[in-house]
């Protein structure tokens, strides 16, 4: 377990730390490090149930970093509930470089990177997009189809599985972007995905998708687009 960063030379802390049945109210009051002393004493002490619930408070509410890492690695452990969806996807972020919130009124900060690991955060947001976080999976699917991340290399049928869960979870510019890349050729042409993807970035209201379909959908368009549709519920 990872303690938090200058947590024993934090003054909040040595408070906590020298009246530990005020703790739990100062824990109550909004003091972080009041927090994160409960939760790191819980686990020393074995009882993952109760850090996992201040870590988790301290992670969602303040969007302290190192309760954040800390909520994944007992989540890992299998002790306690699992861990928020969020916190789940902050975890993620971090693992790939991103900075935290100031949220808890300090400054922003990031994991050093010997400490970030892409392959895990790449782990857990993907897990966070098939379970249903959409915004994830398209962040996910661009960063996969442009490259761009400097540790994350293209990959094309990643990129568009996970635009195509964006897409279905209801982002209309994600299915924007299935119809262009079955068009344009960045993957193999496939004009029945091409109009299938386009027809559903339109019922979605996506501003392009719409004009387009106003400019060249006839209805033989809207039959293959239909073929397609059926092809896809056979499978």
């Amino acid at each position: 377990m990872n303690d938090p960063p200058n947590l024993y030379r934090d003054p909040d802390y040595q408070i906590a730390q020298g009246w530990p049945f005020e703790a739990a109210q100062q824990a109550a009051d909004g003091n972080i490090q009041a927090l994160l002393y409960l939760a790191f004493t819980a686990f020393n002490d074995g009882n993952g149930s109760v850090a996992l619930k201040h870590y988790r408070k301290a992670a969602r509410d303040f969007n302290n970093l190192e309760a954040t890492l800390n909520v994944i690695k007992i989540y890992e452990f299998g002790q306690g509930v699992g861990a928020d969806l969020d916190i789940i996807v902050n975890y993620g972020y971090y693992m790939l470089g991103a900075r935290t919130s100031a949220r808890d009124g300090r400054t922003q900060i990031e994991l050093p990177e010997n400490k970030r690991n892409v392959n895990d955060g790449l782990k857990w947001l993907e897990r966070a997009a098939q379970i249903g976080r959409g915004d994830v999976a398209s962040n996910l699917g661009n960063m996969y189809m442009t490259g761009g991340h400097p540790k994350v290399p293209r990959n094309y049928e990643k990129g568009m599985e996970l635009l195509e869960k964006a897409a279905e979870l209801g982002d209309g510019h994600c299915a924007y972007q299935l119809s262009i890349s079955y068009k344009i050729g960045i993957i193999p042409v496939d004009e029945g995905k091409h109009r299938f993807w386009l027809k559903k970035a339109a019922d979605m209201a996506h501003e392009e998708a719409v004009q387009e379909m106003a400019r060249v959908w006839t209805p033989k368009e809207e039959s293959k687009a239909d073929q397609e549709n059926s092809k896809r519920r056979r499978y």
